[in-house]
């Protein structure tokens, strides 16, 4: 009986291990749960961050794609406004040979107007210097020509010679 209560025992201790046992897997098997629930989570964690960081960097080559380039625009507007700058110049350099050119012309015009007034008048004197020596010359014939033919001169308006007439009555 003692062998009987010794093995009652020895399989109260088995049923007691063996419990303890079970109890010690199941806490295991709840912890290895949790630990593959940690780690599902994590994982999903961590790809979450790899698509943030895929994204991230696909934003950031596309930035650093448009600030490229926005560089070669920026560069080829300067460029440009450079040549324009430069052609601006060479305008100014035009406008100022043309304002140059103009004013040369409007002083031979002034100088050319100034000519033309001089030599008008002295065409005016001489006509009418012309004027008088050819009123001369022909008062000069004309009293010639009565003092060669003193008979032919002029004849006398009937309507002086009444005048005197009737003048001297």
């Amino acid at each position: 009986m003692e062998a009987q209560a010794g093995q009652t025992a020895l399989a109260g201790t088995l049923e007691r291990l063996e419990q303890s046992v079970i109890a010690q897997q199941e806490r295991e098997e709840r912890r290895q749960l949790r630990w593959e629930e940690q780690l599902a989570k994590e994982e999903a964690a961590q790809q979450a961050v790899i698509e943030a960081l895929t994204v991230q960097s696909d934003t950031m080559r596309r930035l650093e794609q448009r600030t490229a380039e926005r560089e070669q625009l920026a560069e080829g507007m300067a460029a440009r406004l450079e040549w324009q700058e430069k052609l601006y110049q060479k305008l100014i350099e035009q406008f100022e040979l043309q304002h140059v050119f103009h004013e040369t012309v409007i002083e031979r015009l002034e100088a050319q107007e100034a000519t033309q007034y001089k030599v008008t008048r002295q065409l005016d004197g001489l006509k009418e210097a012309l004027y008088e020596r050819c009123s001369f010359i022909v008062d000069s014939v004309r009293q010639l020509f009565h003092s060669f033919f003193p008979k032919r001169g002029p004849k006398p308006d009937r309507q002086a010679a009444e005048q005197k007439q009737s003048v001297s009555l």
